[in-house]
């Protein structure tokens, strides 16, 4: 026998994990898992930080307002953006999307 067939003989750490009763693990889910618990501290990091900040109430729901609408702006900016480099009928805005940023442009809160 040589070394090489003495190696391959060998059990692999697929096979030893399944004779124990254990599975492998999939690094990629790992790294998904990984990124929610991280996201889900940030979300709970800017709540905290939002309920101790030093505004009133009233200011920080109008920072809070107008914050919102500037994403939800730009998020569509992008979309619209990417959607034209696809060069896809979609990039056109429907009736309905074009009715609801006229509504968030007039300053009403949703």
């Amino acid at each position: 026998m040589t070394l090489d067939n003495i190696l391959q003989s060998l059990p692999t750490r697929e096979d030893i994990a399944k004779a124990v009763g254990m599975e492998t693990r999939n690094p990629t889910a790992d790294v998904f898992s990984t990124l929610g618990i991280f996201g889900t501290g940030v979300l709970i990091g800017a709540a905290l930080a939002l309920l101790f900040a030093p505004k009133p109430g009233s200011e920080m729901r109008r920072d809070l307002s107008d914050g919102m609408q500037q994403f939800g702006r730009q998020a569509r900016n992008a979309a619209d953006s990417a959607s034209e480099s696809m060069g896809s009928e979609s990039s056109r805005p429907s009736a309905e999307s074009q009715s609801r940023s006229a509504y968030m442009s007039s300053g009403r809160n949703v």
